[in-house]
């Protein structure tokens, strides 16, 4: 399998898999392994975006998830839309 042909399958795994269901991590091939980057909303997800590498690849490659929380907060004010 090329590695540009395993990148697909991993971003259209991460893409369709409802426990993610994100278009915006980036999977790059290495020698042995796939390092994932992006941003997520949740701890949860992040540790979902790993998982459901691991299950797409049946390669031996290792899995680096390089992903990031990135919290959203409540706003501490109303916002006045006129």
């Amino acid at each position: 399998m090329s590695d540009e042909y395993l990148a697909q399958h991993v971003r259209e795994a991460l893409a369709h898999d409802p426990r993610v269901a994100d278009l915006g991590i980036t999977v790059r091939v290495e020698p042995g392994a796939v390092r994932l980057s992006g941003q997520v909303a949740t701890e949860e997800r992040r540790e979902a975006v790993a998982v459901v590498a691991r299950e797409a690849l049946d390669t031996g490659h290792q899995v680096h998830n390089d992903v990031t929380v990135t919290a959203c907060d409540e706003p501490n004010e109303v916002e006045n839309v006129r």
